[in-house]
């Protein structure tokens, strides 16, 4: 697993629970399933540049803070 897919991961996690969100309100939003949002935070999952722009906008948060 690629050691950045897992630090962005971590990243969409713990702000995802810093909103309060369970994984499924979070995919719901983004259009996706719970368990296609859990392969995301897990690092699992190939991330675009416009799925991690979709993310942050779901979490209200900018993009340089998923990857930072």
């Amino acid at each position: 697993m690629s050691d950045i897919k897992k630090r962005i991961g971590e990243r969409i996690k713990a702000i995802r629970i810093a909103k309060g969100l369970t994984q499924e309100e979070a995919g719901s939003k983004l259009g996706l399933t719970q368990s296609t949002f859990a392969n995301y935070e897990a690092g699992r999952q190939n991330f675009s540049v416009e799925v991690l722009e979709r993310v942050a906008k779901s979490l209200d948060v900018e993009l340089v803070d998923l990857i930072m």
